[in-house]
């Protein structure tokens, strides 16, 4: 059975797209659970529509939150109540492959041990134009024949929209820590309990617009910087929130973890601990943390490179910012 997860969010827009894009596949799915974590629009209302008219094909179950949730959270439950073998992921504004399920099923089915499988996306504007690259143009994953937990320490994630996973991996993955993305938990303990698997294929277009909450496309680097200066406070709670990542993982997987990435993770966490901490120390004992950082290329491992060690050198100086970051909607994780 082929269940489809889907998380919606003030997405009256696009939801209809969508879904019929899901519901064209050429391997049918069998059920399409949709989470609204409170949407004032009329996502529900369209989504019902739908819903009515494919009943005796589709199983369509709408489920609106009592209160807000999040992202990562609603995503939790969507998968909770799904009841497929295998079970896709899907934002409410991207439009999928019309081989998407067959060719991910496929994947899944050569390698009975393997627990999630993503994939390559066509990026598109707001209006469906294609922006002429992909979403691994822009995200540069590391792909390799075989994953392990330490493939996807520090920053290492693959978009949830273009996955897929068996129903065994939420055995090991639910609840989500409240400090994790729900896609990058799953990853890296799909990585532990049984195998992470890439298809070089672009099955959905992901759709790139000015509401996403987080979307593919890079600012430039000026504009990047400028960003960082302006919300150092977002910066240092952002470490803050990368350490707790790593711990939790460790303190539910460690056990489960081959000695070489036990000691990947535990790298990781302390790359976190000390970056977290540069903002308490004095400048010198913060400069010599972020040039040792440099010299192993800590940062390249677990940061956003050099980028990453330019942050770390506002936080040391002490620059002082907006301490809330712009507000986003709910169309990517």
């Amino acid at each position: 059975m082929i269940s489809v997860a889907l998380c919606t969010y003030n997405g009256e827009k696009y939801i209809r797209e969508q879904l019929e894009s899901i519901l064209s596949q050429t391997e049918p799915v069998d059920e399409i659970v949709i989470c609204d974590d409170r949407s004032s629009d009329r996502t529900v209302e369209t989504a019902a529509g739908i819903r009515d008219s494919h009943r005796g094909k589709t199983r369509i179950r709408i489920e609106v939150n009592d209160r807000n949730l999040g992202v990562s959270k609603n995503f939790e439950k969507a998968l909770s109540l799904c009841s497929g073998d295998i079970i896709f992921l899907s934002d409410q504004d991207d439009i999928w492959d019309p081989e998407k399920v067959r060719r991910v099923r496929e994947a899944l089915e050569k390698d009975p041990r393997c627990l999630l499988v993503f994939t390559d996306a066509k990026l598109i504007d707001g209006e469906g134009n294609d922006l002429g690259q992909s979403l691994w143009d822009v995200s540069k994953p590391r792909l390799k024949e075989t994953y392990s937990a330490a493939d996807f320490t520090g920053l290492r994630f693959i978009t949830g929209a273009t996955a897929a996973i068996r129903r065994e991996l939420l055995e090991h993955t639910l609840p989500v820590p409240e400090c994790w993305i729900h896609d990058a938990w799953l990853a890296i303990n799909a990585a532990v309990y049984g195998g992470v698997a890439h298809l070089d294929e672009k099955l959905i277009s992901y759709r790139q617009h000015e509401a996403n909450v987080i979307g593919a496309a890079k600012r430039p680097l000026r504009e990047q910087i400028r960003h960082t200066g302006e919300n150092i406070g977002r910066s240092v709670r952002f470490r803050t929130t990368m350490k707790e990542r790593f711990q939790s993982f460790l303190d539910r997987s460690e056990a489960a973890l081959s000695e070489e990435d036990r000691e990947e993770v535990r790298d990781c966490l302390r790359f976190w601990e000390e970056s977290e901490k540069l903002g308490s120390q004095p400048v010198p004992r913060g400069l010599g943390t972020i040039a040792r950082h440099l010299v192993k290329k800590k940062y390249r491992k677990y940061n956003h490179g050099i980028y990453g060690a330019m942050v770390d050198l506002f936080i040391v100086f002490g620059k002082k910012g907006a301490e809330r970051p712009a507000e986003g909607s709910y169309d990517h994780q």
